[in-house]
């Protein structure tokens, strides 16, 4: 590989890294524009993993955000007392809690899900399938490597 060719990976790659943090930042602030809940960015983020990942630990959800279990625990206080979560023992395991999506987070959930199908919507009229496709391997590709 030349050093032109290398140079102009690189200026390729740092495009791609610009185009794809712009693309995280839009996403999550039109996700949480769509909905109407008032939570700071740990929290949406919380929430948006909960929604996702049912039933999971408190521990497990600290993991998941390379965070601290106390940190973790601070946000879920949060949460819980304003009714998007509550936290029930574990049948297995009666040590561990496992976060459960309160009547906040059910309402949560469906305007998250309402979101993505918009979404879905709006890919629909701009991507062939066959593009969609495409781009889903070569982000999942990045992913890979990143």
């Amino acid at each position: 590989m030349t050093q032109s060719n290398l140079t102009q990976i690189e200026h390729v790659a740092q495009e791609i890294t610009k185009i794809n943090e712009e693309i995280a930042i839009e996403y999550m602030q039109q996700e949480r524009e769509y909905s109407h809940f008032k939570l700071n960015n740990q929290q949406h983020v919380i929430m948006t993993i909960l929604v996702e990942n049912q039933d999971m630990k408190p521990s497990e959800l600290a993991q998941r955000l390379d965070v601290s279990k106390s940190a973790i625990s601070q946000q879920l206080q949060k949460l819980k007392q304003k009714d998007y979560i509550y936290l029930y023992k574990d049948d297995h395991d009666k040590r561990s809690s496992i976060i459960g999506l309160g009547e906040k987070g059910l309402e949560y959930k469906e305007s998250i899900n309402d979101y993505i199908h918009d979404f879905s919507k709006k890919c629909a009229d701009t991507f062939s399938y066959e593009e969609l496709v495409e781009i889903r391997n070569a982000l999942i590709k990045l992913q890979k490597i990143i």
